[in-house]
């Protein structure tokens, strides 16, 4: 009797032991039955073949062109062979098992490599494209010319006398130099996309098509393109940067420079053929809501030059885009994009019926932020506020309240100011990335600081994690402060001096002198334009040296 007992016992065990090794042990397949509808549990022949290990290996092998059809969480003969593909690939053993390790495996090595795959292969792609089209386009194939040599520089006079006089053209020459010894070829190219938007301020024509040539990556040859028109309407000379803006040939790059002349144009009596061309090609993009954030901005300038009907006509094409969308994330961000102009154009009316439209709003915009602050503008501070709090990306949210109390400040309403401040300052809390919550806090402490709460506005600034940005917050209060500025001054200084890095210190005084120059305050200007002089003696990288030269031959040109 004892002895059956025993082989009973014996024999449960052996059926627990068989079960287990069967219906499979292990936590995750467990984890996934219980987490798995009633329902899919009886629809299945046998759940426990199903596993999320399996799942999520399928997924990435999908991803990667591995396997075709749908991640259904069972082992299959495709399955087996996609895994021996990636092992083969990565000089795994091909034995074709689902594990642990070649999950690991996949997520920490072959999904990385996967990504610089797709991105390399994307670089080829946009590469062979711009190429394609700098060649077809006779105006600009002379860019992709054998690279002519670094000019050397007509003003010879050393860099002590270029400090000690300093003009545009010794920066340049300063700044041409120092490119001449970088070694590595993406940086040569940061470093003279930034000496032809120098050019291109200064109407240095031939010489900033000169060094587009030097660029050695076709794409960065048209964002180059781009930028020297933008250069050359700072610099006033709308015809150069019209004729230069019709030889870009990519649309989008095109259509940027063109809005550019296009709002110069709109404060002069030129005959509006930028606008012309840029209405032509902005159906062509690809990308409605860049198209329309453009058609926005040009919008905005013709109604501001008393050219209401033109504005409003382009801002109803808006909302007849949205409404030709298919996808409704799209749809809502142009109708987003169009409330936010139709209120900058005094439409508030109009704008408020759109928002009302939009119901729960997929992706926020920034233009929500913009149209927010508009109808507080107007004196509708409760339906602002109403739209802010529609928002719900923290970093949107706050500058949407940020612009809200400018609005209501400029109203002279200082009591709603100070508590709206007070809600941006208890929401900024809410935001996670660190350079998004320093550039919202630098914002209420300008805010602060408009209101003559430098008290407060200190007390932000402190909160601000960077300082190069805590520095820079304070230059922009200064410069925008009325009367005796001594103290701000001085604690811009110090802020400033503490930054480590001569480059930011220098590119920070060098903001400030521009800010400076802008609020007609030319000799704070010229000093901070002095004091970043003499940061840049320190800069040794040629990479940094070319970069901060350029910077200051564009500032130069403020006063």
């Amino acid at each position: 009797m004892d002895l059956m007992r025993q082989l009973r016992v014996t024999a449960y065990c052996l059926i627990a032991v068989l079960n287990a090794a069967i219906l499979g042990s292990s936590s995750d397949v467990q984890a996934a039955r219980a987490t798995l509808p009633d329902q899919e549990i009886r629809d299945r022949e046998n759940v426990f073949e199903w596993s999320p290990l399996v799942r999520d290996i399928q997924v990435y092998l999908i991803e990667f062109d591995l396997l075709s059809g749908s991640a259904d969480g069972r082992i299959s003969g495709d399955l087996k062979q996609a895994i021996r593909s990636y092992q083969r690939q990565h000089g795994l053993n091909e034995d074709g098992d689902v594990s642990r390790e070649l999950f690991r495996h996949i997520e920490g090595v072959g999904r990385p490599d996967a990504l610089k795959n797709r991105l390399a292969e994307a670089r080829r792609k946009q590469s062979a494209k711009a190429r394609n089209a700098l060649l077809a386009n006779p105006e600009t194939r002379d860019l992709l010319d054998d690279p002519v040599p670094a000019a050397t520089p007509q003003n010879q006079a050393s860099l002590d006398e270029c400090i000690q006089a300093p003009a545009t053209e010794c920066l340049i020459d300063e700044a041409m130099r120092s490119t001449t010894l970088i070694v590595q070829s993406n940086y040569r190219d940061w470093a003279l996309r930034e000496i032809v938007r120098a050019q291109a301020r200064a109407g240095m024509v031939l010489q900033l098509r000169s060094n587009i040539r030097r660029i050695s990556d076709v794409r960065l040859v048209i964002v180059s393109l781009r930028e020297a028109v933008i250069g050359l309407v700072d610099a006033g000379r709308l015809t150069d940067a019209m004729a230069l803006s019709e030889s870009i040939p990519d649309d989008w790059n095109q259509a940027r420079a063109l809005a550019a002349v296009t709002i110069a144009e709109s404060a002069t009596d030129v005959d509006g053929a930028a606008l012309s061309s840029l209405r032509a090609i902005l159906p062509r993009l690809e990308d409605k809501v860049a198209a329309s954030e453009i058609a926005a901005q040009v919008a905005t300038s013709l109604a501001e030059r008393n050219q209401l009907e033109v504005a409003i006509e382009i801002l109803d094409q808006i909302r007849r885009s949205a409404a030709e969308s298919p996808d409704i994330d799209t749809r809502q961000t142009l109708l987003a994009i169009a409330a936010g102009a139709y209120a900058r154009i005094g439409r508030t009316e109009t704008a408020l019926n759109i928002l009302r439209t939009l119901g729960d709003i997929g992706r926020d915009h920034i233009a929500l932020a913009e149209a927010a602050e508009q109808i507080a503008a107007q004196g509708l501070s409760m339906e602002a506020l109403a739209l802010a709090d529609r928002i719900r990306a923290p970093r949107l949210h706050v500058l949407a309240l940020t612009k809200i109390a400018s609005a209501q400040l400029q109203l002279g309403n200082t009591q709603a100011t100070r508590k709206t401040l007070e809600q941006a300052t208890n929401a900024s809390l809410d935001i996670l990335r660190p350079v998004a919550a320093d550039s919202a806090v630098a914002g209420i402490a300008e805010a602060c600081a408009r209101l003559s709460d430098h008290s407060a506005a200190d007390a932000m600034i402190e909160k601000i994690g960077s300082p190069a940005l805590q520095a820079q917050t304070r230059w922009q209060i200064a410069a925008r402060t009325d009367g005796n500025v001594v103290a701000l001054t001085a604690k811009a200084f110090a802020a400033t001096n503490v930054i480590e890095s001569a480059f930011d210190r220098a590119s920070v005084l060098i903001r400030a002198s521009t800010q400076m120059a802008k609020q007609g305050k030319t000799d704070d200007a010229q000093a901070l334009f002095t004091a970043a002089l003499r940061e840049s003696r320190a800069i040794q990288s040629d990479w940094w040296r070319a970069r901060i030269f350029s910077r200051l031959a564009s500032a130069r040109l403020e006063f």
